[in-house]
C-alpha cells in the first residue's frame, strides 16, 4: 500500500512539476531577455555622468553609486548628475552614499525628480543634502529624516538618541555645502515633508528645475568647491552619459525590490511543498533552495523584521506538516495565520535601528493573494493525496477478501477491524458487533471493509488453519 501511494504521489508530484518548470523556463526567458536589452551609446564624447536612485537604498545601490563616482573622477568628468526617487534606505548605505558625495573630487549634483512626484525622504534626504548641488521637481517633497512611527517602536532615550544622529548628520551635511544649517536641523527636528518652492526658499536645497535638462542650463557657470579644489561648472547643453547597471547590479535591484523578495520566499516555500509532496523530487527541490537562498538574499539588504519572518518560515512548515494529517486540520489553518500575520509584519522592525530606515511594506493586495494562492495549492494538493490514498487502500482492501479477522472496536453500523495484522474502517449489514467478535472480509468499497460475522466454530477453524497453513486437507 505504501509504495502504491508512493508513486502515486510522484506521477501527481509530476505534474505539478513540469507545469512549474515551464512556467519558470519562459520567466526566465523574459527576465534574460529583459537584463540584456542594449543600452545605445552616446553620439558624442560625454562629459556629464548621470544614475539614477530609485526605490529603498541598500548596500547594493551604494556599491552602483560608489563606482560609477569612482568611473567618473577616473575619467575626468565634468559633473556627476543623481536623481533620486527614495523613501530611504539602510543605514551604512546611507552614509557610504553621502560619504562618497563629500569626499567627491568632481561637482555632484543631485536631482529629486524628474518624476513630478518624486521624493527623497528619510535617509534620502541626507544623499541629496551631500551633493554640492541639490534640486528638486517642482512637485517633489524632501524630509521626514526619521522613519513613520518610530515614536510607537522606539523609548523616548531611544528615539531622542536617534534624533540627535539624524541633527548631526543633517547639521554636518548642511554646514560643508554652505546651505542654512538652522533651516535643515529645524526641518528634521520637525519631521517635515517640504515641497520643492519651501525647501528653497529655506536654503535647504539650491534649484528647483522641471526638466533635467533646465536643470542644467540653470546651475551652468555656478562655482562649487570639491575636493579638488573650486570648480565653475559647463553644463550648458552638456551631453549626458547615463551610466546603466550592470547584469549583476540588475538582477540584485530586481530581487531587493520588497514585494520581489517576498514573491521569491512565497514561491521557494511552494515549491518546496510540491518537493516534499513528490518524494523530495530533485527538479522541485533544487529550485526551492534557489529561491529562498535568493529571497534571503534580498531580506539582508532591506529593514527585515526577523520576527515577520520567522512567523512565514513557521507558516511553510505548518503547510507541510498539514501534508502529513489524515485530514484538512489545525496545522494548515495555524500555517495560514502565521503566513498572513508574516506578510503584514515583514518590514516592520520590533527594534528600529537606524534614524534612516525607510518605511516599506509588502503591498497588501499582494500578501493576500499569496496566502490565498496558496490555501488554493494546499487544497488542491491535499485533495490529490487523499485520492492517492484511498486508491492505494481500496487496491489493498480488495485482496483481503475472503480473509477473517476480529472486531477491535465496535460495528454500529461502522467500526473497526484487525485483519491481517492491520486495522481497517469497516461495516456489516448485521450490525452492531462487540469487541472480538470473528468476522469474515466479503468486499470493499473506497477502502472501507465490508464483513460478516463468523459462527464461533468456523472462527475457530479459520483460527487453527492460519496458525498451522500446513495441516490442511489435500
Amino acid at each position: 500500500m505504501r509504495q502504491q501511494l508512493r508513486q502515486q504521489r510522484r506521477r501527481v508530484g509530476n505534474r505539478f512539476v513540469q507545469q512549474l518548470a515551464l512556467l519558470a523556463t519562459l520567466l526566465c526567458f523574459l527576465v534574460s531577455a529583459a537584463l540584456t536589452t542594449p543600452t545605445p551609446a552616446g553620439a558624442a564624447p560625454n562629459r556629464v555622468y548621470g544614475v539614477t536612485i530609485q526605490g529603498v537604498v541598500n548596500q547594493l545601490t551604494a556599491d552602483h553609486i560608489v563606482r560609477v563616482l569612482n568611473e567618473a573622477e577616473r575619467e575626468h568628468g565634468a559633473v556627476l548628475l543623481v536623481t533620486i526617487d527614495s523613501p530611504g534606505g539602510v543605514d551604512s548605505a546611507i552614509r557610504r552614499i553621502t560619504q562618497a558625495f563629500l569626499a567627491a573630487r568632481i561637482p555632484v549634483v543631485v536631482y529629486v525628480g524628474p518624476e513630478p512626484q518624486a521624493e527623497a525622504l528619510s535617509g534620502a534626504m541626507f544623499i541629496t543634502l551631500a551633493g554640492h548641488v541639490a534640486a528638486m521637481a517642482p512637485d517633489a517633497v524632501i524630509g521626514a529624516a526619521l522613519p513613520a512611527g518610530l515614536a510607537e517602536r522606539a523609548s523616548p532615550e531611544e528615539r531622542e538618541q536617534r534624533m540627535a544622529n539624524a541633527l548631526q548628520v543633517a547639521a554636518t551635511t548642511a554646514e560643508a555645502r554652505g546651505r542654512n544649517v538652522d533651516a535643515t536641523v529645524d526641518a528634521v527636528r520637525a519631521e517635515e515633508v517640504l515641497s520643492a518652492d519651501v525647501a528653497a526658499a529655506d536654503g535647504i536645497i539650491d534649484q528647483v528645475a522641471p526638466s533635467v535638462p533646465l536643470l542644467l542650463e540653470h546651475i551652468d557657470g555656478l562655482e562649487v568647491r570639491t575636493a579638488a579644489g573650486t570648480t565653475t561648472l559647463d553644463t550648458r547643453e552638456a551631453p549626458i552619459r547615463w551610466m546603466t547597471l550592470t547584469l549583476r547590479e540588475r538582477v540584485a535591484q530586481v530581487i531587493t525590490n520588497p514585494n520581489v523578495a517576498y514573491l521569491l520566499f512565497s514561491t521557494g516555500v511552494l515549491l518546496l511543498i510540491i518537493a516534499v509532496y513528490a518524494s523530495a523530487h530533485l527538479l522541485a527541490g533544487i529550485p526551492a533552495i534557489v529561491a529562498l537562498a535568493t529571497a534571503i538574499i534580498a531580506f539582508g539588504n532591506l529593514p527585515t523584521s526577523w520576527v515577520g519572518l520567522g512567523l512565514l518560515t513557521a507558516g511553510a512548515l505548518l503547510f507541510i506538516v498539514e501534508l502529513y494529517t489524515p485530514k484538512v486540520g489545525l496545522p494548515g489553518a495555524a500555517g495560514v495565520i502565521c503566513y498572513l500575520i508574516g506578510s503584514f509584519t515583514l518590514y516592520q522592525p520590533v527594534r528600529q535601528e537606524s534614524p534612516f530606515a525607510p518605511v516599506v511594506r509588502v503591498t497588501p493586495w499582494l500578501a493576500v493573494g499569496t496566502v490565498s494562492f496558496f490555501v488554493v495549492a494546499l487544497l488542491l494538493i491535499l485533495r490529490s493525496l487523499f485520492r492517492a490514498r484511498r486508491t492505494a487502500l481500496a487496491s489493498t482492501a480488495a485482496t483481503l477478501i475472503g480473509r477473517t479477522g476480529v472486531v477491535v472496536r465496535p460495528l454500529d453500523p461502522i467500526g473497526t477491524v484487525l485483519v491481517a495484522d492491520q486495522e481497517w474502517a469497516a461495516t456489516s449489514t448485521e450490525a452492531p458487533l462487540g469487541e472480538g467478535s470473528p468476522v469474515r472480509v466479503t468486499g470493499s468499497e473506497d477502502g472501507m471493509l465490508r464483513v460478516t460475522p463468523l459462527p464461533p466454530e468456523a472462527a475457530e477453524s479459520n483460527s487453527r488453519e492460519e496458525a498451522h497453513p500446513g495441516s490442511r486437507a489435500p
